[in-house]
């Protein structure tokens, strides 16, 4: 069995091993646990592709509203897929930002191949999470019909904020550009794909309503600062003011 972060390694090589050694190799295991979370953390580190996406969506649709992350044996044809300059260009989309960063993982990890093939494990896992549908329990709210005459805020139930801001972005605050539209834009696009929803009438007309609207580039920027304000609050910190600035 491959082990879970990714490595491309077995559970028994990696981190399934314990004791002295464990202890021993806890800088490298550790580097490679944050390697495994990255791409969560970063929506930016993603694949790019059209056969990636088709893989994606198919993958996403497997897994539908099951309550876990894409298993290596899953991802692994999605690495796969990938060209040699595309696993590049990934490793390249994070470390360009935080090259001291790479440098200190690398060194952990030891060797720099290791590395650079969790870290792509970690983008093709966040684009299958991206595809995840919103938990039902979330859109069930807007059935009773609250939000029906604010389609465009009732969106907000429907997408996960960590698909198009980063958890930097939720500790520093954050400003609305074209990168975060069009990830924004993916994810209508998808929901828009996945209504009406069985059992939820009401809910899914009020999103297939906000979906229309989001026509309008400004109410797309408006969404976008909701759900950053929607992360800000998930993870306990005070809602900053945000501009747009595309």
């Amino acid at each position: 069995m491959l082990c879970i972060c990714g490595s491309g390694r077995s559970v028994g090589r990696c981190h399934g091993v314990g004791g002295r050694e464990r202890r021993h190799r806890g800088r490298e295991l550790r580097a490679l646990g944050e390697l495994h979370d990255l791409a969560y953390l970063f929506p930016f580190v993603r694949p790019k592709g059209a056969d990636f996406e088709l893989f994606a969506d198919r993958l996403a649709a497997q897994i539908g509203e099951e309550d876990r992350e894409a298993t290596p044996e899953e991802t692994t044809p999605g690495v796969q897929l990938l060209s040699e300059d595309e696993r590049h260009r990934i490793v390249r989309s994070w470390a360009g930002r935080y090259p001291e960063r790479r440098r200190k993982v690398r060194a952990s990890v030891g060797d720099p191949g290791v590395a650079e093939t969790t870290l792509v494990a970690s983008a093709v896992r966040g684009a299958v999470a991206d595809r995840h549908p919103c938990p039902r329990g979330m859109i069930e709210a807007l059935e009773a019909g609250e939000l029906k005459s604010s389609p465009g805020a009732a969106l907000a139930f429907a997408i996960k904020p960590d698909t198009v801001w980063s958890y930097e972005e939720v500790l520093v605050g954050g400003v609305v550009t074209e990168e975060h539209v069009a990830r924004l834009r993916m994810q209508l696009e998808g929901l828009e794909r996945r209504l009406p929803i069985d059992g939820l009438p009401r809910a899914s007309a009020t999103l297939l309503e906000g979906c229309r609207l989001m026509v309008d580039e400004s109410l797309v920027c408006r969404l976008a600062e909701l759900l950053l304000t929607s992360y800000e609050l998930q993870m306990g910190r005070p809602a900053s003011y945000i501009r747009s600035g595309n």
